[in-house]
């Protein structure tokens, strides 16, 4: 295949993530000419097809409670639980004022919260597509036990869980991974990893950054609706590492 062939087939396989994409607030697809739709068309139901399929997957693993209690389980193996008594009473006493007083609304294929502290001295946190919220024990710490700045933490979190963030990233992910595969097999090691790179930077402009710029909006209007000061939230910020 020469440089001029394999790159019109980049373009009509961008175009086709482009054009699948733009539904999924991606990037815009390419001008494709008339004689390329037939390829194109093609490529928009592969990936249109990879990304159902992995969507519909993942949304049904975040509502099965043994894939919840799966993930709580591999979380305290990995990461260790923290048996201390005032971080583990301040995390589940701003979830319950979270859960119970803020204003927010469940997806109906999705589970009631769950949540552990576990016992690693960074400062992290993160809510798995099955609902459950892992603290790390340093976070806790290192926001000295401050109600409000923790409050802001485990909200960011929440959001990812009520709108689903980690099932549909990861979906659009896999899609596009699809459509660099579709390029790899007729490109040689440096094109393909520059194809690779292109797409990892696509997954992080468009899909995930707008997710955790979405959690960090809503995160905060969920933790002022329960009552908790807002300034919380940005001094929470100003102490992540």
């Amino acid at each position: 295949m020469t440089k001029k062939q394999l790159w019109k087939k980049i373009q009509m396989t961008f175009a086709a993530g482009g054009v699948m994409m733009t539904m999924l607030a991606g990037p815009a697809a390419p001008v494709a000419h008339a004689e390329d739709w037939g390829n194109i068309l093609g490529g928009v139901i592969g990936i249109s097809n990879t990304y159902n399929q992995y969507l519909s997957a993942l949304l049904s693993l975040g509502n099965d409670p043994r894939q919840q209690n799966a993930a709580l389980t591999k979380d305290m193996e990995d990461n260790g639980r923290c048996y201390d008594e005032e971080t583990n009473a301040v995390v589940t006493s701003v979830m319950e004022q979270l859960i119970n007083k803020g204003e927010y609304a469940m997806m109906p294929d999705s589970l009631p919260f769950r949540w552990r502290v576990n016992n690693s001295e960074e400062f992290n946190a993160f809510c798995t597509a099955m609902d459950y919220v892992s603290v790390n024990r340093g976070a806790v710490e290192q926001l000295n036990y401050n109600r409000d700045e923790l409050a802001g933490v485990l909200a960011h979190e929440m959001i990812h869980g009520l709108k689903q963030h980690v099932a549909y990233d990861n979906a659009k992910t896999i899609a596009t991974q699809y459509g660099v595969s579709l390029l790899q097999g007729s490109t040689d090691i440096l094109t393909g990893t520059l194809l690779q790179v292109m797409a990892n930077y696509n997954a992080a402009k468009n899909y995930t950054a707008p997710l955790e710029n979405e959690a960090d909006e809503m995160g905060f209007y969920l933790m002022a609706s329960a009552g908790f000061n807002p300034g919380g939230f940005p001094a929470m910020v100003s102490r992540m590492p």
